[in-house]
C-alpha cells in the first residue's frame, strides 16, 4: 500500500504553487508550510529522498538572516525569481516521483 501522507502534503504544496496571484517567492513560503511536517524516512525512493534534501538545503541556504524571519524567509527574500520558479519545479517533480513511487 503506498504511502499516502507525503502525497497529501505534496498536493497542498503544488496547490499553494499554482492557485495565487502572490510572488512566486511568497507562493514557495505557502508551499513549504505543509512540506515542513515530512522527513526524508516518509519517502520510499532514493531519488525522492535526495529531491526532498535539495530543496530543503535549497531554502535555507541563507542562515546568516534576521532570526525573526527564519532561514527560509531569509533565503526566499534573497532569491530571483529564476531560481524560486526552478525551486518550484523541485516540489513538482517529487509530487511526481511520490505518486509513482
Amino acid at each position: 500500500m503506498k504511502n499516502l501522507y507525503p502525497a497529501e502534503k505534496l498536493c497542498s504544496a503544488v496547490d499553494c504553487l499554482a492557485i495565487s496571484s502572490a510572488s512566486i517567492q511568497d507562493r514557495l513560503e505557502n508551499a513549504l508550510e505543509p512540506m515542513i511536517a515530512l522527513k526524508e524516512s516518509d519517502f520510499k525512493s532514493v531519488d525522492a529522498k535526495a529531491l526532498f534534501n535539495e530543496i530543503f538545503e535549497t531554502v535555507t541556504a541563507v542562515k546568516d538572516g534576521p532570526k525573526e524571519k527564519g532561514h527560509i524567509r531569509s533565503t526566499l527574500d534573497k532569491m530571483s525569481d529564476s531560481d524560486a520558479v526552478e525551486l518550484s519545479s523541485l516540489i513538482l517533480q517529487l509530487y511526481h516521483r511520490v505518486r509513482t513511487d
